[in-house]
């Protein structure tokens, strides 16, 4: 994939944008679909409990997910991550290097290249749906995360991450105006 070709897209001031660029350079693995979507680990194998290995970092996809090849050719495409897609999704995702990560910030959606041949889109819908995707921080004890939805989000970020917050506030207080506005 050409990084001159996605930058302009890129959702520069997205809150979840922080979380999206932890994933390059990091590698892919542990891709598992069950009944709750689909999760991605990416990064170092950490225990998480005595049961589970997870990344340090996680997405749990519950949208619609796309692959497509650097050709723009369309590799796979599912409304939602079902068992049946295990097999497929699997052989294109693990073991391979994000080499880019970010937020369209036109319409949510997280967007990662793998190890510049494959990218991973996925779509979210509206809150009111459930379909979205998670990004987990699984270095942080308080295991930080980000839930993402068509122009909304929510989460627990760490206090460390100060742009961050500062974004976060900014945007909680225009949403806070809009209602506001709403009533009257």
């Amino acid at each position: 994939m050409q990084r001159g070709a996605t930058e302009k897209r890129k959702g520069m001031n997205h809150p979840a944008k922080a979380f999206a660029e932890r994933l390059v350079g990091l590698k892919a693995w542990g891709v598992l679909i069950g009944p709750a979507g689909m999760t991605i680990d990416f990064g170092r194998e950490r225990l998480a409990d005595p049961n589970r290995k997870r990344g340090e970092y996680s997405v749990w996809l519950q949208c619609q997910v796309r692959l497509h090849n650097q050709k723009k050719e369309l590799l796979f495409d599912t409304c939602y991550p079902v068992p049946e897609d295990f097999e497929c999704l699997r052989l294109f995702i693990n073991g391979t290097v994000v080499t880019q990560a970010w937020v369209d910030e036109r319409n949510s959606s997280l967007r990662i290249v793998l190890s510049d041949q494959v990218l991973l889109s996925a779509y979210p819908w509206t809150k009111e749906t459930g379909k979205s995707w998670t990004f987990f921080d699984n270095t942080d004890r308080e295991a930080s995360y980000c839930t993402v939805c068509v122009n909304e989000y929510e989460g627990r970020w760490p206090v460390k991450d100060e742009r961050l917050i500062q974004m976060l506030q900014k945007k909680t207080e225009k949403q806070v105006r809009k209602s506001s506005a709403k009533k009257k």
